[in-house]
């Protein structure tokens, strides 16, 4: 008798991960590039995005690679620490934990602020609080509940 216990369970369909990476877009394209054209101009963003896009797309390929070649529910910490060695692994365990930690309180504070500017009568901290807190909702339900809340937002019934 096998224990499939060890095994990782496929939860969502391709649909979902959709969604998912389409509100990933969406919530990093909105907010942080006003700042880029007010400091390097319109050129200067363009050549910028130019070289985020190569990064960004290196990244994505070796990636999807060491996902393939070594599946690990780990993530980048797993590929580091078979790469470098533990201590590299657990910095790159750090490093993700502090991305998770702080990126949703980053956004919730911009869409707070962002919500301010819309509807000048909602303080920007109670709409901060607001969004966080539905943040916190939508991820409390499971990674298929958020993923189908994602996916209904941008194709709806």
């Amino acid at each position: 008798m096998v224990n499939n216990s060890n095994h990782l369970q496929k939860a969502l369909k391709p649909i979902h991960l959709w969604g998912i990476a389409v509100e990933m877009v969406i919530s990093g394209q909105y907010f942080g590039w006003n700042y880029g054209f007010e400091q390097g101009g319109t050129i200067g963003l363009a050549i910028a995005a130019i070289i985020v896009t190569i990064f960004y797309t290196t990244f994505i390929f070796s990636y999807s690679e060491l996902s393939t070649s070594i599946p690990h529910a780990g993530g980048p910490s797993a590929y580091a620490r078979k790469a470098m060695g533990p201590y590299m692994g657990f910095m790159t365990g750090l490093a993700c934990l502090l991305e998770f930690v702080f990126a949703p309180p980053a956004i919730a504070v911009a869409t707070g602020a962002y919500i301010n500017f819309l509807i000048p009568s909602i303080n920007a901290v109670y709409a901060t609080v607001a969004v966080f807190s539905l943040f916190i909702f939508i991820n409390l339900i499971g990674v298929k509940g958020a993923a189908y809340q994602k996916t209904e937002c941008h194709i709806g019934d």
